[in-house]
Order: C-alpha cells, then structure tokens, then sequence
C-alpha cells in the first residue's frame, strides 16, 4: 500500500470516488481537491479460488482435488506392490 500525502483529486475523480471534500483544501488554480487525513479500511479474507470450467465452482474444483489425490495414493500403492 503506497500512500502519497497530500493526496490529490479532481473534482470528477472526488465526485466518482466520493470523497468527502469538507475538510480537503481546493485548488482554484490547480481545480484539485488537497487531502491531508486519510483513513484507509484494510481487511485479510484469505478465500481459496478454484478456477471454474462453466461448473458451480468450490464442488468442482475440490472433488478435481480429492480425485487427484486418490490417483497418486492408487499409483504410489501399486508401485509398492509389484514393485
């Protein structure tokens, strides 16, 4: 997270953005909104994302997962046996 101070915005970038400019210094010159108190919001959601082929996705990619697994423990067994 890079964060430059003061930070700057044109009024169509504050009015798409919607930032609150009752505390921003304006620019008449420069027509830029100035911000020095900045409050940012920063959350962790670790969420496993499976890649989906045009199926409901979690199901698909965890079953493609356990059928994986179960074909190495099958061919790493049978390696062991005739071995």
């Amino acid at each position: 997270l890079e964060v430059t101070l003061p930070a700057e915005y044109t009024e169509e970038e504050a009015g798409k953005q919607r930032i609150d400019t009752q505390n921003a210094f304006y620019s008449q010159k420069e027509r830029k909104y100035y911000i020095t108190q900045l409050q940012y919001t920063v959350s962790d959601s670790v969420l496993l994302k499976m890649p989906s082929a045009g199926t409901s996705g979690h199901f698909a990619g965890m079953s493609g997962l356990l059928l994986i697994g179960a074909a190495v423990v099958y061919f790493s067994m049978k390696k062991r046996v005739h071995g």
